[in-house]
């Protein structure tokens, strides 16, 4: 009976690395987390922006335009 490739592709996870230690694998993986957790949060910040929503031309014609020009009851919920 031959292992299956999923099966001993989890067990090479499983296992610790041979050439690095297990403490060098987790700071790897907080230096790597912390990296994209940054990453994310800035991406996020410069999407949320009203320039950033609004510079697609098909925002910037007819939504926006309507959202500017409508009296603040009409947007609002009541």
């Amino acid at each position: 009976m031959t292992e299956s490739p999923r099966k001993r592709w989890l067990d090479r996870l499983r296992r610790p690395s041979a050439s690095l230690s297990v403490l060098t694998l987790v700071a790897l993986g907080i230096v790597l987390g912390v990296v994209g957790v940054i990453a994310f949060d800035t991406t996020l910040h410069a999407t949320s922006t009203e320039e950033f929503c609004i510079s697609c031309h098909e925002m910037k014609d007819t939504p926006y335009a309507q959202m500017t020009n409508a009296p603040t009851s009409a947007i609002a919920p009541a």
